[in-house]
């Protein structure tokens, strides 16, 4: 009897360590594997919260960032004393696209026939009858054009012209929308001019005021000009 006790109590003893054993390993695994779900869903919700305040940092404070949103080019830094707020409004971003893609076309001259030719259409569809006539479009690309086959022909260019045979390729352009009006913009183009008499290039920076009405722009004044830097 007296081996039969010692024989139970060792058993019992036995279980209770076992138990433990496993309470110790289940206790020390549990928690791990908690821990490490925890910290990956934490870690990538954080992650999502910092996006979104990113996204709406770019969407409201940084008004570099919202021209590039609108498709707008900002290869420069803008300055904050003349750049105006954006509205969001589809009417003002088609408005936008429109001043963007007219002075794309009214700022850029390829010295090629065929491409002024194209300028010239591509203006008359975009800018209202009474501008593009004022602007004399039509008679500048017919001027031009023969600046350029006397250049080709005799290496000549006529200086006493009112426009000058220059090449003139966007470096950036900018548009701002007044926020009291969403006819009314200031587009800012920087510009690389280069005669095809000199291998030497020239930067300017142009300020426009330009106003849109109707689906067109019907409006367009240089405000200043200044040369810029390479």
């Amino acid at each position: 009897m007296q081996v039969n006790k010692k024989i139970i109590v060792g058993i019992v003893l036995c279980g209770i360590l076992l138990g433990l054993f496993i309470s110790i390993k289940l206790m020390k695994k549990e928690p791990k594997v908690q821990e490490v779900k925890t910290f990956v869903k934490q870690d990538k919700s954080a992650i999502k919260q910092s996006t979104e305040q990113s996204k709406i940092a770019i969407d409201t404070t940084n008004q570099s960032e919202v021209n590039q949103r609108l498709g707008i080019s900002t290869s420069e830094s803008s300055s904050d004393n003349t750049a105006e707020s954006t509205s969001e409004s589809t009417t003002d971003v088609s408005n936008v696209e429109l001043v963007k893609t007219t002075m794309q076309t009214y700022s850029a001259i390829d010295l090629n026939s065929k491409m002024l030719d194209s300028r010239n259409q591509k203006l008359k569809s975009q800018l209202s009858e009474q501008l593009y006539e004022s602007l004399k479009i039509d008679s500048e690309t017919t001027t031009l054009k023969k600046m350029l086959e006397n250049w080709k022909s005799k290496k000549e260019l006529d200086t006493n012209q009112s426009v000058q045979l220059l090449e003139q390729s966007i470096q950036s352009l900018k548009v701002y929308l007044n926020d009291t009006d969403s006819n009314d913009f200031v587009v800012v183009v920087t510009e690389q001019l280069k005669s095809p008499a000199s291998p030497n290039t020239s930067i300017i920076v142009r300020q426009y005021s330009v106003t849109t009405s109707n689906n067109k722009v019907s409006a367009i004044t240089k405000t200043s000009e200044v040369a810029g830097k390479k």
